[in-house]
């Protein structure tokens, strides 16, 4: 919980990604969370999703370090005032609530989980499962590094000589910046 609260904070620091926003810095952008190609479905609650997190806790001796993440994200857009915003990355940081906590794992569904996720400690005890779902249709906030693209639609309406050409832009994450996803700022 308090890493949570400590990723929310450092959200809320980051600026509001605007016009003048320029390409490469870092930039926050909240809105509604929409599909751009393929959803995925969250390992533990089932849940279709753009991304999720999920935290195994393991009790017995012979785990390696007593905990397991794993996370997948597919790229997604923010749809804010009537124009999307694209978020692509392979690294992200979490700052959203867990999903409320579902039945417990049975036996054959935990080894199906350690044979598809590599686990092959001798242990099947869990001490504590978190997941973390970023589902479609939630409103949330994400920054990243911005990148500025050109606009995939022509402009609705003429252009003049010196006006610039449309643009799209894009929050980007690598190992050194990865994406920050929290829940929208409340007014």
């Amino acid at each position: 919980m308090l890493e949570r609260w400590r990723l929310q904070r450092e959200l809320r620091r980051v600026p509001e990604l605007s016009p003048a926003t320029p390409e490469g810095s870092i930039a926050r952008v909240t809105g509604m969370v929409r599909v751009l190609r393929e959803s995925l479905i969250a390992p533990r609650s089932g849940r279709a999703c753009v991304g999720y997190r999920i935290r195994l806790r393991f009790a017995g001796s012979e785990t390696v370090g007593g905990r397991f993440e794993s996370s997948e994200l597919r790229a997604f857009a923010i749809e804010r005032a009537g124009d999307l915003v694209t978020v692509e990355s392979l690294e992200a940081r979490f700052a959203l609530r867990t999903v409320p906590p579902t039945p417990p794992l049975d036996r054959e569904e935990w080894q199906q989980f350690r044979q598809d996720r590599g686990l092959y400690q001798r242990t099947i005890v869990l001490s504590g499962i978190e997941e973390v779902v970023i589902e479609v249709g939630t409103l949330i906030s994400v920054a990243g590094l911005v990148v500025i693209e050109a606009a995939s639609e022509p402009p609705t309406q003429e252009l003049g000589f010196r006006d610039a050409a449309p643009r799209a832009f894009k929050l980007s994450g690598d190992l050194d910046h990865p994406l920050l996803i929290g829940p929208a700022e409340r007014d």
